[in-house]
């Protein structure tokens, strides 16, 4: 006859490395996986200057156009007068161009980039427009729109 069974069990002979494999998987898994995705989607608006980092006390002033209107003179109708913020300063024919650059200096502190708005008058000849593009150019002020005042 054959072999008897015997009751007791014997302990199975299974290996565990296929579940070693398994953790060992989802291990890199998980460190492989982009753990700045979270950071990308949240909006972050950084200093670009490291100075305006540390002086936080000072908050920039917000830099307002310097007008420079241009008006026409009702007795010549060839000439013009120029205006800076309200201020006359002169009529364009008498040479008013270097008073408007000096002005322009001193209003804009020095800034070079300052912004300028020329505004003539539509009644006004364009030549006076360039005698004030001159002045800018004079000053330096490289940051000059173009409109029409009143």
């Amino acid at each position: 006859m054959g072999k008897i069974k015997s009751s007791v069990e014997e302990e199975p002979n299974d290996s565990f490395t296929s579940m070693i494999d398994i953790v060992f998987l989802l291990l890199i898994f998980f460190l492989l996986q982009p753990f700045k995705e979270p950071e990308i989607r949240l909006e972050a608006n950084l200093p670009k200057n490291t100075e305006s980092a540390k002086n936080t006390d000072n908050t920039e002033i917000p830099k307002e156009d310097i007008k420079i209107r241009i008006l026409p003179v009702p007795s010549d109708p060839n000439n013009a007068r120029f205006v800076v913020d309200g201020r006359p300063v002169g009529m364009a024919s008498l040479g008013a161009e270097s008073r408007l650059a000096g002005m322009l200096v001193g209003r804009s502190h020095g800034d070079k980039e300052w912004p300028v708005a020329i505004l003539p008058d539509r009644k006004v000849h364009f030549g006076h427009v360039l005698h004030a593009l001159d002045a800018c150019y004079r000053a330096r002020m490289g940051n000059v729109k173009f409109g029409y005042g009143n």
